[in-house]
This record gives C-alpha cells, structure tokens and sequence, in this order.
C-alpha cells in the first residue's frame, strides 16, 4: 500500500482521499501489529505450558526410577 501511494495512485490520492488513505494505511498496520502480539503471546504461553509438563514428566520419571531405601535396623536382625 505504501508503494501504491506513492507511485501510481498519487495523482489520484487529492484532499481527503489522501487522508483516508493514509489512516487506513495506518490503522491496518497497527491491527497486523496487535494480531502479530496476541500470537506472540499464545505462543510463548503455550510454549512455557509445555515446559512445565516436560519438566514434571521427567521428575516423575526420575522419582519412579529412584532405588528404594530400605530401613537398616530390619536387615541388622538378620545377621548372624
């Protein structure tokens, strides 16, 4: 749209034309904006929710792999 304006749509952009042009230009530059950091958002969202369920998923695994602790005073009564 840019280009547009300044190239072959320029004779035709006179008066308030010009102006509506422009703050069209403008106003969906800033919604691609906005849209852009939404989606930045969800996606950092998402990608810290995955994290959380990566992090605690592998201490899972880790505490069902631990090796059991056995009481010793029960394994002193069965020494000679």
């Amino acid at each position: 749209m840019l280009v547009s304006g300044l190239s072959f749509l320029k004779p035709h952009l006179v008066g308030w034309i010009f102006v509506v042009y422009w703050l069209v230009c403008l106003a969906l530059t800033c919604t691609v904006i906005i849209v852009t950091l939404l989606e930045l958002r969800a996606i950092r969202r998402n990608a810290q929710r995955a994290h959380l369920e990566l992090f605690l998923e592998s201490l899972g695994d880790i505490k069902s792999s631990e090796p059991k602790i056995t009481d010793n005073k029960n394994n002193d009564k069965n020494l000679p």
